[in-house]
């Protein structure tokens, strides 16, 4: 996940494109942490709002959070 994220965002920066709206990344927390990683390596995080869908906790995951966001 991270070098996959890394890959797209540093593309990017490169092309000088514009930022998504929103980032969904498809897994848990463990998925969200590496994504976010990688944006804070390329000095993006905080700048793109990322989101994880967690299917075992029927809930969205959102950064520095330690529970889900239910969603309906």
């Amino acid at each position: 996940m991270k070098e996959i994220v890394s890959r797209r965002y540093q593309r990017i920066l490169e092309e000088q494109s514009e930022y998504p709206s929103l980032i969904i990344v498809d897994g848990g927390k463990g998925q969200l942490s590496s994504a976010c990683e990688a944006l804070k390596e390329l000095g993006l995080y905080g700048k793109i709002p990322i989101v994880g869908i967690a299917k075992k906790t029927r809930g969205d995951l959102l950064p520095g959070r330690s529970i889900a966001v239910a969603h309906q």
